[in-house]
């Protein structure tokens, strides 16, 4: 975890997930200095592989409140304007492109150039009370960092023109029912909840999050037959990099690990968990000792009953499925019944505790998941992890 600053920009390293926060008081103005640090900060990121995320947000009650009018009144020729609208063309141009998802996290006002800033973002989430519009011809000007042209491609050209012709801005409820943003979220929480997004992308496969991208902003300005055709061969791609490329986060998990986890999972209320994993391991190498039973290659699914407890790890890569039998009887006291069950609860009939799991529950291959259920002798509470 790292983090650099400078005047303008505050850059955080959390991972795979780089947050950079816009400071530039007294409003955030959009200025060529803080164009210019943006460029360098995606620059870098563009090159890091590191870097899988990039979360981009403003302080205070600003994201960006707009353009410096200051600078606008400078420019002495036509020429002079077109240049710094190609400028800044260019550089959230170069945003859009990356092709890692960026994520803006608007945490107030977002008028002007920051709402086009925002707009080259491939994700926008809103704190409420925010306000958001294009106001440039308030000023007797028009938006020339994009606004006139990603604004009709999101909303619509309809409440694009209805927008910049009259400089209103809009609420943030009423930014997400255009689909302008994807949620609105508590002032609060607004940073949190985007790094959590951030964070969960983060997980996935780099070469899959990149053609992902490509295929939703290069497909966007094709017919659909074009469209198909790219997706076809970025599809295509991705299934010649092989497993380990596309899931280079997911190392394959041995079996401690795989126990550990699973009596973590099981027995956090339990006073003697340190007995329970020393016997599943005792079972584990009974069972691998077996004929007719390989070792867990390399993960498995591990049944165990310990006082009417049933404890079973699938394996999210192999459909091989591999029992750890042989356990001696109980030792524990009876748990006490949860009154709020981790993620779910649902009541079944009284399951067979003689049917052989492995007969007859096919969902059990290729999954991510364990289960406990607490077997009561009547009903039954299954407990979803």
């Amino acid at each position: 975890m790292t983090t650099t600053a400078s005047s303008i920009l505050a850059c955080h390293r959390d991972g795979a997930v780089a947050t950079v926060t816009i400071h530039h008081p007294p409003a955030n103005t959009l200025t060529p200095e803080l164009l210019g640090e943006l460029s360098q900060v995606f620059e870098v990121y563009a090159n890091d592989d590191a870097i899988k995320v990039v979360v981009l947000t403003g302080t205070g009650r600003f994201f960006i409140a707009g353009a410096d009018i200051r600078l606008l009144a400078s420019f002495s020729s036509s020429q002079e304007g077109a240049s710094i609208a190609r400028q800044g063309q260019a550089i959230l141009n170069r945003i859009e492109s990356l092709e890692k998802p960026v994520i803006a996290a608007i945490n107030g006002v977002c008028l002007g150039g920051g709402l086009e800033l925002a707009m080259c973002c491939h994700i926008r989430l809103v704190a409420d009370g925010s306000r958001l519009g294009q106001p440039e011809i308030n000023l007797g000007i028009m938006p020339g960092f994009g606004g006139t042209q990603r604004l009709p491609r999101i909303v619509g050209q309809s409440k694009a023109l209805e927008l910049i012709l009259t400089g209103d801005p809009i609420s943030a409820q009423e930014a997400k029912s255009l689909g302008l943003v994807s949620e609105v979220i508590p002032p609060e929480d607004l940073l949190h909840q985007a790094q959590g997004l951030a964070r969960k992308m983060a997980f996935k496969s780099l070469p899959a999050l990149r053609a992902s991208l490509r295929a939703i902003r290069s497909g966007a300005d094709m017919s659909l037959p074009e469209g198909l055709a790219l997706e076809a061969r970025l599809f295509g791609g991705l299934c010649d990099a092989g497993q380990e490329e596309l899931h280079p986060g997911f190392p394959r998990p041995s079996l401690p690990d795989l126990l550990q986890e699973a009596v973590i999972v099981v027995a956090p209320r339990l006073e003697e968990q340190a007995e329970i994993e020393d016997r599943l391991r005792q079972g584990a190498l009974r069972a691998e000792e077996k004929g007719d039973q390989e070792p867990p290659q390399p993960a498995v699914a591990v049944m165990k009953r310990v006082q009417g407890l049933e404890l079973i790890v699938r394996d999210r890569y192999s459909d091989d499925r591999r029992y750890c039998a042989g356990f001696p009887d109980p030792v524990l006291p009876q748990p006490q019944p949860v009154e709020q069950p981790m993620i779910s609860r649902r009541r079944h009939e009284p399951s067979r505790r003689d049917t052989p799991i492995a007969e007859s529950d096919e969902n059990l291959s290729g999954a991510d998941a364990a289960r406990v259920r607490a077997i009561t002798g009547g009903p039954t509470q299954e407990f979803a992890l």
